[in-house]
């Protein structure tokens, strides 16, 4: 599946079934955890967008946030459902299309999103800013992390955007608290680490 190309619904289950998306590495997101640390994220009411198998979604509860966490896939929101139970930690984990957002019309304070944003951005940016618009308050933080293209694209990385597309499209509404590049976990030792974008931003409206 080339990047020009917005995956379905089957191309997601079909993944998760096979092999796993690239970024979900089973391990909780040491940008999600250092942010969290660092900017001193109290628990509260969270979004996560596209959760793949939950385990960020599982770090941030564990630590008592209140964490709705929606994915595309069923396949892989049963996985998170499963390691949920395993873990004995409470997440409502939902199946749900970012073209569909009304399932996700509340007031959370904080979200974050490892990789959705620039998989869908070209193709369904107004519905997904629409998704955000009906999911968060005034005020609330969001973390995105998305592909970074001061490194050229690679058919097994993310989906890259330039440091001017990034503060274009997240100004608009937000105040970037934060732009800085980092590397996404590999999910086998010894893998390639892609290069990324961190953006921690605030909704002004």
């Amino acid at each position: 599946m080339s990047h020009e190309e917005v995956p379905s619904r089957s191309d997601w289950e079909n993944e998760y079934l096979l092999s796993g998306v690239a970024w979900d590495t089973n391990r909780p997101s040491a940008e999600l955890q250092r942010v969290v640390s660092d900017c001193r994220v109290q628990p509260c009411r969270t979004v996560e967008i596209g959760c793949g198998t939950g385990k960020n979604a599982l770090w941030l509860a564990s630590r008592g946030f209140d964490v709705t966490a929606v994915d595309l896939s069923s396949v892989a929101i049963e996985k998170a459902r499963a390691r949920a139970r395993e873990a004995s930690l409470s997440v409502n984990f939902v199946v749900a299309d970012v073209r569909a957002p009304a399932v996700l019309s509340g007031q959370f304070d904080f979200f974050f999103d490892c990789g959705c944003y620039c998989a869908v951005h070209l193709a369904y940016g107004p519905e997904y800013w629409r998704v955000i618009e009906l999911a968060t308050r005034t005020g609330a933080l969001g973390l995105v992390l998305m592909g970074n293209a001061a490194e050229p694209e690679e058919e097994l990385g993310p989906s890259v955007l330039e440091e001017h597309q990034v503060r274009a499209e997240w100004s608009q509404g937000f105040e970037i608290l934060h732009l800085r590049p980092f590397r996404f976990e590999p999910r086998r030792e010894g893998e390639k680490r892609y290069l990324g974008w961190s953006c921690l931003s605030r909704r002004a409206a």
